[in-house]
């Protein structure tokens, strides 16, 4: 018998997130408005990336971004709240890894109110780089060893960034960091003491202390299919900092593997067929409800082997490189969160992955032209990408928009 938790999540899947449709109020966003923002005017052409809730558009030669939230739709509420909060808490963080949010301003769009959030352009992200061959196994894991620098210093705000993934991780001349901080939580920090975080975010706005207090309250299942832990999904009250540990722990997995470890525990649990399915996010997500650490523990032993083969990689040296991280992946995946390894663990973890593997030759990284090699992350990527769930017939994230629910009482 399927769960109730379960049936919630499918009819978050199907009716928050199929596919376009005319019951679908999400495919009806324009792709591209008319603004002005922080003193200059932004059309359509200027739109770097759009997804379902907001998009991004080019600032100009000055190497910042603004993003706006995806005007109200039908029956879809605004995401005014939604983009406030994580634009608040990019101006409260303080790590040099976490994407820093110079300024926020209301605009309006047409006649309706929005709000544009202005950050520096980090470049293209991790997952784009890795999935077209831009950059080696070895680059990418030593991006992901300085994102996963900043887990302990978020475990320490009380802050848990539930949707951790290849996506979310932005690389530039400087290295990797995180952004996309609109699903973060905040709770207690790793003391156990309440978050003197939610202080500062009052000096910036009451409304948004309101929201990320409320927010703690919501039972919602909530993050990426791929990345998201157990309890993010099916017990959503343990959720905390070592549901991140959990997700940068997929990411290493599907480094290695190119695969997500979620739908690899899912394909191992046979409820999902080898070929993509339409509703492969709904399998996924069953299958973590039956999550188990002996099946976990077997996926994890057997990266050694299931790596060589998507490398092409000598056995005797995968194992050589893998090997040492079996242990603790393992601790960092284990179905009972207060029994997860500490942030900083899994970072060093990581860390001694990317330092081994520069020992052996790059791999998986094409050759780029020298026309593409001579341009900007910005400049070689003139078409807008679309990060949106809605243009794929695979939904890969569980969102429930939460300021349907705070909206109301926090503008009174």
């Amino acid at each position: 018998m399927v769960s109730p938790r379960i049936l919630s999540i499918k009819y978050i899947l199907y009716n928050k997130m199929s596919l376009p449709s005319q019951s679908n109020p999400y495919a009806q966003v324009p792709q591209g408005v008319s603004f002005t923002a922080f003193g200059r005017e932004y059309t359509p052409q200027d739109i770097l990336a759009y997804g379902g809730e907001g998009q991004v558009y080019r600032q100009g030669s000055d190497g910042f971004v603004v993003k706006i939230q995806n005007p109200p739709v039908g029956r879809v509420a605004s995401n005014h709240i939604i983009l406030k909060a994580e634009a608040v808490l990019g101006q409260a963080l303080g790590h040099p890894r976490i994407v820093k949010v110079k300024g926020i301003e209301e605009i309006a769009i047409g006649e309706s109110p929005a709000l544009a959030v202005q950050f520096p352009y980090h470049g293209e992200n991790l997952h784009n780089q890795f999935k077209m061959g831009e950059i080696s196994l070895q680059q990418a894991m030593t991006y992901l060893a300085q994102a996963a620098c900043v887990l302990p210093y978020l475990a320490t705000a009380g802050v848990t960034h539930r949707d951790l993934k290849k996506p979310n991780i932005f690389i530039d001349e400087n290295g990797a960091v995180v952004g996309d901080f609109g699903l973060a939580l905040i709770g207690q920090g790793s003391s156990g003491q309440s978050s003197s975080l939610l202080g500062i975010i009052r000096t910036y706005d009451p409304t948004v202390e309101e929201f990320f207090k409320r927010r703690a309250l919501l039972d919602v299942a909530t993050g990426s299919i791929g990345n998201a832990s157990p309890e993010q999904i099916h017990n959503p009250r343990l959720v905390g900092p070592a549901s991140d540990v959990y997700s940068m722990a997929t990411i290493v997995y599907g480094l290695l593997t190119k695969t997500d470890f979620n739908r690899a525990f899912a394909r191992d649990a046979g409820r999902l067929p080898n070929q993509t399915a339409y509703n492969e996010s709904e399998r996924v997500s069953e299958a973590l409800a039956f999550y188990n650490n002996p099946m976990m523990n077997r996926l994890v032993r057997e990266l050694p082997v299931v790596s060589a083969q998507v490398y092409g990689l000598d056995q005797a040296v995968a194992k050589q490189i893998i090997s040492p991280a079996i242990e603790p992946l393992q601790s960092a995946l284990v179905k009972e969160p207060s029994r997860r390894c500490l942030p900083d663990n899994l970072y060093n973890v990581i860390m001694g992955l990317s330092e081994r593997l520069q020992q052996v030759p790059d791999m998986y990284c094409s050759q780029l032209t020298s026309a593409r090699r001579g341009l900007t992350s910005m400049e070689a990527s003139p078409t807008p990408r679309n990060y949106s769930p809605i243009s794929s017939p695979v939904p890969s994230r569980l969102v429930v928009d939460v300021g349907m629910y705070l909206r109301m009482d926090l503008q009174k």
